[in-house]
């Protein structure tokens, strides 16, 4: 059964360019002239055999495809006899054919008003028309042919597609509904009133119609859903309720169809039914697992949030998923997927190892597994994934950003550069990826001693990423630990605090940038800001703390602060001799 009826390409003719007389048969039929003659009343004064001889010869360098000639042959018809109009036609095909819509438009006019018996120049005039959006100026030419008795079902089919794409639907319908009492009642004409009827909204029309073709194909179920949610529209509930019983009844394991049930369940206040063929939906081996993704998408959104009260629901859902797809990669990716936003994050790397497993060619999953294993600091996991992916995906630059970090977590910083310097190429066009690749390989150098690629590496990716705080302090942390450029150390230190103001790190790192510069004062100021906002748990802040008191001459208040950093730990090497001799040594 067709459903498109109003939507066949309307341009008859035009693309069937090797057909050069397909405008003389209609002529013929009609009692007017020859092809290659004018067309018109008077004809004294042309050489007919010559402009036949031109005509022919058009022709068949247009069957051979060669159009610039053809053009110019079909252009001395028309200097020997202005009026020929199935040259005009054959020259706007043509035009039309090569997207030229001014000049097909222009020879098409003048076809048809030089012939206007002639049936097919007017179908070529209303399709250039319509090509070209002049969608009312084409349906008056299908009308002309209507009133001349040249039309048939097509004529009324283009001109209601006419009338639909000028945006007036009743006038759509009240042609189908000529056509109707012209030639009786078919399949694709109920099935375009109903479409049409339902567009403009009048639902006992369409309902009507809808009818009709369950009775011309009650084989097609498809018109039975059609009429359960005309029904529902309509205001109906009870009627859409029983439609669509009956055609449950035809196919009890579709899952769009239970779905659907769902859906009215749900809408009645029938949540116990609701739930209970939700489950079935999603148990259904049989059913499409893109239509159960579609229906789980829906809540991904939802499922982090403590007030979302269905979360068991849709976990058994995604539970159910699984069991009825085990061999579909989608099914465990899905699952993953809510695991991950619900923050379960080793149980969605379970899952999405299971997925990988089936299909390894989906990205998007190793990538939720490299920022699974970095949250999770499981950094042998990551370099592991990490690494295989680059295997997989050598263009994926991502793969190679993540493999750095797992590697200068795991102090395996040569490693971990040759892996970025093969991944930067890829970031070109992903500035703060570049920038972050950048910032790993001056960590990396700075743990191995290379100070002079680890400044390089440092500043290329501030120039990419102005605003890291995190590369700005760390590259101001490193410089004031080696006493080097210290005023570029507080310029970077500075700028990070006013990115991110009120940080216990970034306001430490530059009051221990000022102690390296002496500035004790100002520096005092800063650890103690530090101290103030989530620093007072920090053993490296308090001594810091220490250091910058006893240079400012407050040795008791220094002891105690080294005490405490003791005692919270991560404290340099040297705070058992600061706390046994009660002073700093150089």
């Amino acid at each position: 059964m067709r459903k498109t009826v109003l939507y066949i390409w309307i341009l008859t003719g035009i693309v069937s360019l090797s057909a050069c007389g397909s405008g003389s048969s209609a002529q013929k039929s009609a009692g007017t002239t020859p092809a290659f003659s004018t067309g018109a009343k008077n004809n004294r004064g042309v050489d007919s055999v010559e402009v036949a001889r031109l005509y022919i010869d058009a022709c068949k360098f247009l069957a051979l495809e060669d159009y610039n000639t053809a053009v110019q042959t079909f252009e001395q018809v028309l200097q020997m006899d202005p009026n020929n109009a199935p040259t005009y036609y054959q020259l706007a095909k043509i035009y039309i054919d090569h997207g030229q819509v001014g000049d097909a438009l222009t020879y098409s006019d003048r076809a048809a008003n030089l012939a206007p018996q002639n049936k097919d120049f007017a179908i070529l005039q209303a399709g250039i028309l319509n090509y070209s959006g002049q969608f009312l100026k084409a349906a008056d030419v299908y009308l002309s042919l209507i009133a001349k008795g040249l039309s048939d079902i097509n004529t009324y089919y283009q001109l209601a597609a006419c009338y639909e794409k000028a945006n007036n639907k009743q006038k759509a319908i009240n042609t189908l509904l000529d056509l109707h009492k012209q030639f009786g009642i078919e399949e694709d004409l109920a099935f375009e009133l109903q479409r049409l009827y339902a567009a403009v909204e009048d639902y006992d029309e369409a309902i009507y119609w809808l009818n009709i073709l369950i009775n011309l194909n009650p084989d097609n179920t498809i018109y039975l859903r059609y009429l359960s949610d005309y029904y529902e529209r309509n205001g109906e509930p009870a009627k859409a309720k029983e439609t669509f019983d009956k055609l449950i009844t035809t196919d009890p394991g579709n899952t769009d169809l239970l779905f659907k049930k769902a859906d009215m369940q749900k809408k009645s206040g029938d949540i116990a039914g609701y739930v209970s063929t939700m489950q079935a939906a999603f148990a259904n081996p049989d059913g499409d697992i893109d239509t159960k993704i579609f229906y789980l998408v829906l809540f991904v959104d939802s499922i982090g949030r403590p007030n979302f009260t269905d979360r068991d629901m849709v976990f058994e859902w995604t539970e159910l998923l699984v069991q009825a797809h085990p061999e579909d990669a989608k099914s465990f990716a899905m699952r993953g997927d809510f695991l991950y936003y619900d923050n379960q994050l080793q149980a969605a790397a379970d899952v999405y190892n299971q997925s990988l497993k089936l299909r390894n060619d989906v990205f998007d999953v190793w990538l939720k597994m490299f920022y699974i294993y970095a949250d999770l600091k499981k950094y042998d996991s990551l370099y592991q994934y990490a690494t295989t992916a680059v295997e997989l995906y050598p263009n994926q630059a991502v793969s190679y950003y993540f493999g750095g970090v797992a590697a200068n977590q795991q102090d395996m910083y040569t490693d971990g550069i040759q892996l970025l310097r093969r991944g930067l190429p890829l970031a070109v066009s992903n500035t703060e990826l570049r920038a972050g690749m950048l910032s790993l390989m001056g960590d990396a150098y700075h743990a191995l001693g290379d100070h002079t690629a680890s400044d390089d590496a440092y500043e290329k990716s501030i120039q990419l990423s102005p605003q890291d705080v995190f590369t700005l302090n760390n590259y101001a942390y490193y410089l004031s630990l080696r006493k080097e450029k210290l005023d570029r150390a507080a310029e970077l230190a500075l700028s990070a605090n006013k990115l991110n103001p009120g940080n216990a790190s970034l306001q430490d790192t530059y009051a221990w940038v000022l102690y390296q510069q002496s500035n004790y004062a100002e520096a005092r100021i800063w650890v103690e800001k530090a101290l103030s906002t989530g620093g007072e748990k920090s053993g490296v802040i308090h001594e810091h703390y220490g250091d910058i008191l006893y240079r400012l001459g407050e040795t008791e208040q220094a002891l105690e602060q080294w005490k405490k950093a003791r005692q919270l730990g991560e404290t340099s090497e040297q705070i058992e001799q600061k706390i046994a001799s009660g002073k700093l040594t150089d």
